[in-house]
């Protein structure tokens, strides 16, 4: 056994429970026994990063922490995703027309979108589709948040422009639709 996995084993046994209650007095039970897995899992990978031993427990607290609030922030994200998902249920969908049109949103809004500078397209995604803080966009970014701020405020205006111009066009929809209210010429040959 090496002496990693011996600082790797006593540190469980001294302080696996510890976590483990830590980690049940933040989450439900279904997410807690992994949530403490995860802690130590986190823990053999940086073993060499582990502080003398009278400061494993705060170390392991931190790493514990970290993960409670990573579950927490997916889950938060899972409920925000089923209640979207519960506004669309089909009794909210009137008809063939209310699909034609939100397609017809989704290709403008990702039409627009592809026309900005790829930087641009990632901090709104990162903002609008990810739902992330600017601070954390500042961190994936590497940029200050004052950064994140003016960029993202600048790559809105340049969005909502874009969204403009196309909406002074006419929709693809609108130009290749068959002019519903003409009669349709007959056929050949006539009636008979």
């Amino acid at each position: 056994m090496t002496s990693r996995e011996v600082v790797f084993q006593q540190m469980y046994a001294t302080y696996g429970t510890r976590i483990q209650a830590y980690c049940f007095r933040r989450l439900p039970a279904a997410d807690a026994n992994d949530a403490a897995a995860d802690t130590f899992t986190v823990a053999w990978r940086r073993i060499d990063d582990a502080p003398e031993p009278d400061r494993h427990l705060p170390w392991l607290y931190g790493i514990a922490r970290n993960t409670v609030w990573n579950i927490n922030r997916s889950r938060r994200r899972s409920d925000r995703l089923r209640a979207r998902l519960h506004g669309l249920r089909s009794d909210a969908i009137t008809g063939p027309e209310t699909e034609v049109m939100k397609r017809d949103t989704e290709l403008r809004v990702n039409n627009a979108l592809s026309k900005l500078r790829p930087g641009d397209q990632e901090i709104i995604r990162l903002r609008t589709w990810e739902e992330l803080p600017n601070q954390e966009i500042a961190e994936i970014l590497g940029l200050s948040v004052r950064a994140v701020e003016s960029r993202l405020t600048r790559a809105r205006r340049k969005l909502s422009r874009l969204l403009a111009e196309l909406e002074e066009e006419p929709s693809r929809t609108h130009r290749f639709a068959p002019d519903l209210a003409r009669p349709l010429a007959p056929e050949k040959g006539g009636e008979r």
